[in-house]
């Protein structure tokens, strides 16, 4: 949960990011006097923004004297073509559950990682965990029709969620999730399908307008649960690049002003600009109140807690199975400390947000502390 990289490893991923999505050639001076244990550390760095397939291409195109070690060579290598077989895997899932829902006259559209695919230079490389459906009519008998195949389901709020040939599929209810305490006056509706493919995989999803908007409440709803990774700014990046002439910008900032993200796209957007060589141009109209100050504490906070913030929720879950004495009391103590020092963080990146999880966080804890209680450990998710 203390883990800093330090600006050696830093430099050396953004770089190596940055060349796997533009498909250049690394600076070897970012590689230079390189050790075992810092080519580890950037791996590890780098399977935590879950952006290993992205990078190994730029890793492939590096001078010998400035590659890993070949053990280390080998295991990205490894993992890579698990992402590659994942990818593949998805898709011919996808076309199964298409044709069940077709057989009943359902046509849900496939939302989220693997469309978002399409905008990588190699999609199969961009590492994705699920499938979310978007079932826009005959939600209820989507789900009785899951059901009555025997494929038990777990219900929730946002969508209900199963399993079918390994792969965890949500079925989402609405397109765009805002996060709770969000008006729901203020849901997105405007919402239609297209077409859209990458390579030979042709698929049913949103519209490009809704597409912007998903892209950005997506990571800032998680932001505010355990962290977003820099995949998702990948995921934005590429996007606003091949799309950017096709969105309605008008219409979907003012959507985001209306839900209080513009601080918080501003400042994701200009990551990007920063660390990933976004075209300013493209940028400039989603950074209106830019503020170099948000922009580090965001940087940092994504750095820290990765994809999902996984850290943090195996170190939240170790604790709370520990028998109750004063030491498991004081880790607990620091391990909440950490939790709303982060919130108070987040306070230039979404102001009014970050105040309100850090009201509702104070009170939680401190009932958890008095009590005794265990503090609500959200799970683990890939998508």
């Amino acid at each position: 949960m203390n883990k800093i990289f330090n600006p050696k490893i830093i430099h050396a991923f953004w770089e190596l990011l940055r060349c796997g999505l533009r498909e250049e050639t690394p600076d070897p001076v970012f590689f230079q006097h390189f050790d075992d244990k810092e080519w580890q550390e950037l791996f590890s760095l780098v399977e935590k923004q879950t952006v290993t397939g992205v990078c190994f291409p730029a890793v492939q195109k590096l001078p010998s004297i400035s590659m890993p070690a070949r053990s280390l060579y080998l295991d990205w290598y490894k993992r890579t073509y698990q992402i590659i077989q994942h990818h593949q895997h998805l898709q011919q899932t996808y076309y199964k559950l298409r044709e069940l829902f077709h057989s009943i006259h359902i046509s849900p559209l496939i939302i989220k990682g693997i469309t978002i695919a399409r905008y990588y230079p190699d999609p199969s490389l961009r590492m994705t965990g699920d499938i979310d459906f978007f079932v826009p009519e005959n939600f209820d008998k989507s789900v009785d029709y899951i059901a009555s195949l025997g494929i038990p389901l777990i219900h929730s709020n946002a969508h209900d969620k199963f399993s079918f040939d390994s792969v965890s599929v949500e079925l989402h209810h609405s397109a765009i999730n805002l996060p709770a305490k969000a008006n729901t006056e203020n849901t997105w509706k405007d919402i239609y399908p297209i077409s859209a493919h990458d390579k030979d995989f042709v698929y049913e999803t949103i519209d490009v307008n809704t597409t912007a908007v998903l892209l950005s409440v997506h990571p800032f709803k998680h932001l505010f649960s355990w962290g977003i990774g820099i995949r998702h700014l990948c995921d934005w990046m590429l996007f606003l690049e091949k799309e950017h002439a096709n969105i309605d910008y008008p219409k979907v900032m003012s959507y985001l002003k209306k839900v209080r993200m513009e601080r918080f796209i501003s400042t994701f957007t200009a990551i990007a600009v920063h660390h990933l060589g976004l075209d300013k141009k493209i940028a400039q109209p989603w950074m209106p109140a830019y503020t170099q100050k948000a922009e580090k504490k965001l940087h940092n906070d994504m750095l820290f807690t990765g994809d999902i913030g996984n850290e943090i929720i195996d170190y939240g879950i170790e604790i709370h199975k520990s028998p109750f004495s004063m030491q498991v009391l004081s880790k607990k103590y620091v391990f909440y400390k950490k939790i709303l020092s982060r919130f108070i963080d987040l306070i230039p990146v979404a102001p009014y947000y970050a105040r309100r999880k850090l009201l509702r966080n104070s009170y939680t804890i401190f009932n958890s502390l008095i009590k005794n209680e265990p503090l609500p450990i959200q799970g683990k998710k890939q998508q």
